[in-house]
This record gives C-alpha cells, structure tokens and sequence, in this order.
C-alpha cells in the first residue's frame, strides 16, 4: 500500500541551494530573470497559462530591446527569450503556483523553477540572477 505522500519531493532544500548559488553569481553578460504567476486560480487551463507565458515574454522582449549593454550581452539577452520561449512552449506543471526563469546564454546559465506559491510577475534585467522574490518562499 503506497501512503499519498509517495513521489512527493520536498524542493525546499533544492531551492535554497539553487538560491545560494544564485545570489553569488556574476556572469559578466546581463541576466535576464523572469517571475511568473501561473496560480490555478487565475491560471487553471493550458491555454491562459500560455496567455501569460506570452504576455511576460512580449514584455521581456521590449526590455531586452530597450536595455542598455554591449553586442555581446545584447545577443546574450535575445538568446535568453528564445530559451525562455522554448522552454514554455513545452511547459506544463503539474503542480505549482509560479514559475522562475535565471538565463544569461553567453555565461551558459539557463535555469527553471517551478514554484510552490505564486509571485508577482515581473522581469529584471541585471548583472546578476534576480532572486529577492524567492527568499521566504522556499
């Protein structure tokens, strides 16, 4: 007999790592960090979680554009939003109430995570991972 907590992963400790190693880096090149609330509230089908995805990324893209760096971080950047848009296009949580996205191409940084609460939607562009948001959540 399996108990209803078979298959459940505590990702708190993975997350608190992930934030540690996080708050250290500086790549060199802008990281692009993208905060999404996909709370099943508001967000319970496929097609209005892809609506947000959408939403966030054309905004992103605006920023990308309108951000201040070199050629490098500016490629760097643009690789981000195909990454990110990759990635979504094939994302469906199972479970979760957010979504967090760290990515700077030129530095090899592509990171997603599934979040138990829902954030603020938001996007920062920065010299390093914008992980404010997650403390507190994990």
């Amino acid at each position: 007999m399996q108990s209803s907590a078979a298959g459940y992963v505590d990702l708190a400790p993975l997350l608190e790592d992930a934030l540690r190693r996080l708050t250290a880096l500086r790549p060199g090149v802008p990281v692009l960090t993208l905060y999404v609330d996909i709370n099943p509230t508001d967000f319970g089908t496929q097609p209005a979680r892809d609506s947000a995805y959408t939403s966030v990324l054309d905004e992103a893209h605006k920023r990308v554009e309108d951000y201040e760096t070199d050629h490098e971080g500016r490629i760097s950047l643009r690789a981000d939003l195909e990454q990110a848009a990759a990635f979504f296009a094939d994302y469906q949580p199972k479970r979760g109430r957010g979504v967090a996205i760290f990515a700077a191409s030129a530095a090899g940084l592509f990171e997603a995570y599934t979040l138990p609460r829902a954030p603020r939607t938001q996007i920062v562009i920065d010299d390093s991972p914008y992980v404010t948001p997650l403390f507190g959540r994990c």
